[in-house]
């Protein structure tokens, strides 16, 4: 099996079959995929080793792409991008021999294009989502109308059926698929199952209506292919009766169909299991197959509808793909993003019909400062307004920190150090004159609600804005990723707290509450605590080590519903710090437990203390933290956090009796949310099904 692990990202890997790289050198052929997603195109090939080459770029929102002879045409969230190679047949540079770079910009508005072609005239042809239609580039407009489905009454921005998925005939327009045929704002929701239909633009009807969120039509060899994405299905429609005769299943969404010589390369993606997107057919298709959903390509044999080959992204940050296409006779493509040194510098012209390139120096009182946008490769603008540019990323927290610490508040790589975060995250950065002036990153949790744990403006740039415009554009993105509310936690002696509440309250997210207090000390005070080495626990009362649960009690407290989750004692159980952790026995019943975690070297974190209601009288809590407290003495940690909950009564009661004396600092943390709409049409978001 062939692996490699991408350059850029960190968690992403890609791994292939065993005969991959053998199928793209036999047939002379690279690949594009785009995956919005992840804001990437990806160009698949050969290098000259002949191992794998996964060649990056990022731009906002891509997803339908269409390959005409030495171009590429990509849709993006508001532009549609043509891309040239700029090297000679047989050319050869740096170990590539097809160079993209974007050369024209069709600036059309944030349509919810979906797949993307070329008419006759060879001009950019698109479908239109969001306006139920499909549409053409315009020399003064965001687009001309070029057809729309007679059952679409009025063209307005509603997605009414969600249009997606065009098939070409002789460079014209012949089939579209659409998961419904409702008029209606976004009626197609409702018919997810069965309502998919496939329509013939000639005649204007309805060749088939049963489909299931159909996708990608594709005219090849004298069929028409379509993905049944709803059922995971390839399969071709008899367009005399419209019956859908499926060839393969695939373990998938589908999006995405390609063809070279006798085989089919499929798109997979990830299902989504929220909102409109569960219980599809597919979910019980994957359940009866017994096989577990992928994200990737697969290359099936038109013939026999068999899987000869495939490519997987794994690592959880890549996964969906909208399209793929496939790049004859180029065996190894690169590409120029936008904003980067390469692109400023690469120079190409014709001198008495001889091409010339040049690559010129780096100018010397170019910025070294390494916030400069230009020195960031790889990265696209997502929203340009005169001078500002805000630019979204979604990366692992490695690649936050390697490039972005400096940008990061609370410091990400502090909160690394303390607990491990929901990856991917999601960025927002703010760009000022070519220089990174503010950054948001948030986390999206299990329960799909998202938080926003890092928000910087630098000192300089501030009272301009740019926060407001931050946060915004990060309700936005966590919008299209499906996320109900967003939240933040932040300490009220941050210099900035007035500033930030300021900002929040103009965003309209709601009145700042209490949410907990946060407290540190070292073991100098803590240790002068008369309780520390005088508390002796009353007869029939036990400490033991928490190393020492056994499986029996640990199910007993998985099952017991007396104590909030915050208080669990099996949180990142990877970092306990087991010699400061115990656990409370009463006649040998488990009645409470004291967990800690190693936050940095220097300090220890009391994470949970949790003794039964009745049983506190018997300061059985104080005995729990005087036994952790003196061990952590002995093994020398010189400091001592831990955290208090607003709805924590039993702790906070015991800190202000107990403990406070003995504090170096104890500091109020405050909570904001933000509840997302539901109808996201109205922030400019879709759903890119």
């Amino acid at each position: 099996m062939e692996k490699t692990a991408h350059q850029s990202c960190r968690k992403v890997e890609i791994t292939s079959s065993p005969h991959f790289l053998e199928f793209l050198d036999t047939h002379k052929i690279s690949i594009g995929l785009t995956t919005y997603q992840t804001n990437r195109l990806f160009l698949i090939g050969l290098k000259p080793d002949n191992t794998l080459s996964t060649f990056e770029r990022l731009f906002d929102r891509p997803m339908g792409l269409h390959v005409e002879s030495n171009r590429l045409f990509l849709a993006t969230r508001f532009q549609v991008w043509q891309l040239d190679n700029i090297l000679e047949t047989a050319e050869v540079d740096k170990g590539y021999d097809c160079l993209f770079v974007p050369r024209v910009g069709y600036t059309i508005g944030d349509l919810d294009v979906h797949d993307l072609s070329l008419n006759n005239k060879q001009r950019p042809l698109f479908v239109n989502t969001l306006y139920s239609c499909l549409a053409t580039i315009s020399d003064r407009h965001s687009f001309d109308v070029v057809w729309k489905p007679s059952f679409i009454s009025r063209l307005l921005p509603e997605d009414r059926c969600h249009l997606n998925g065009l098939a070409m005939e002789n460079d014209q327009p012949r089939y579209v698929t659409a998961v419904s045929r409702s008029d209606v704002a976004a009626g197609w929701r409702a018919h997810r199952n069965k309502g998919g239909i496939l329509i013939d633009i000639d005649s204007n009807e309805i060749i088939s209506d049963f489909l299931s969120m159909p996708h990608s039509p594709r005219l090849y060899r004298g069929k028409l292919w379509v993905l049944n994405a709803g059922t995971g299905e390839l399969g071709h429609v008899d367009c005399r009766n419209g019956q859908f005769n499926p060839l393969t299943f695939c373990p998938g969404y589908l999006r995405g169909l390609a063809f070279h010589d006798h085989f089919a390369l499929v798109a997979l993606s990830l299902p989504r299991y929220e909102n409109v997107f569960s219980g599809l057919p597919l979910d019980k298709s994957l359940t009866g197959s017994g096989v577990d959903a992928v994200c990737g390509i697969m290359v099936i044999d038109l013939e026999t509808g068999m899987t000869v080959h495939w490519l997987r992204f794994e690592g959880g940050l890549v996964t969906e793909l909208y399209d793929v296409q496939v790049l004859s006779g180029v065996r190894c493509p690169s590409l120029l993003g936008f904003v980067n040194d390469q692109v400023k510098h690469t120079i190409t012209f014709t001198d008495q019909s001889q091409i010339v390139r040049h690559i010129l120096s780096t100018a010397k009182n170019d910025s070294s400062n390494n916030t400069d946008i230009s020195k960031m490769s790889n990265e696209t603008p997502s929203t340009v307004s005169q001078r500002v540019i805000v630019m979204r990323l979604i990366l692992s927290s490695q690649e936050v920190v390697d490039k972005y610490a400096g940008l990061t508040y609370p410091s990400i790589t502090k909160r690394l150090a303390a607990q491990q975060l929901h990856e991917p995250l999601y960025c927002s950065l703010l760009i000022d004159n070519n220089q990174l002036v503010g950054m948001a990153v948030a986390e999206i949790g299990n329960d799909g609600t998202a938080f926003l744990i890092s928000f910087m403006v630098r000192s300089s740039c501030r009272k301009q804005g740019f926060g407001t415009r931050l946060i915004r554009d990060m309700e936005q993105q966590m919008c299209e990723q499906s996320v109900t509310a967003l939240s933040v936690q932040y300490r009220t002696n941050w210099r900035a707290c007035a500033q930030l509440e300021r900002i929040l309250r103009k965003c309209h997210w709601s009145e700042p509450v209490l949410h907990s207090l946060q407290c540190r000390t070292d073991i100098e005070h803590i240790s002068k605590a008369p309780w520390v080495q005088k508390n002796k626990l009353p007869a029939k009362f036990s400490i033991f080590p928490w190393a020492e649960i056994s499986d029996e009690e640990r199910q007993q407290i998985l099952d017991r519903t007396d104590y909030p989750p915050f208080l669990t004692p099996f949180q990142e159980e990877e970092r306990i710090v087991w010699s400061t952790s115990f656990g409370l026995r009463k006649n040998g019943h488990l009645i409470g437990w004291l967990v800690t975690h190693r936050t940095q070297e220097d300090t220890v974190q009391y994470t949970c203390l949790f003794i039964e209601p009745g049983h506190r009288h018997a300061a059985c809590g104080l005995n729990l933290l005087a036994t952790a407290i003196c061990n952590q003495i002995k093994l020398k940690i010189p400091f001592f956090i831990f955290m208090i909950n607003a709805g924590n009564n039993a702790g906070r009661n015991l800190t202000n009796r107990r403990i406070v004396p003995y504090l170096l600092s104890a500091v109020e943390t405050k909570y904001c949310t933000r509840s997302l709409p539901e109808n996201r049409h109205f922030v400019q978001n879709r759903d890119d099904f």
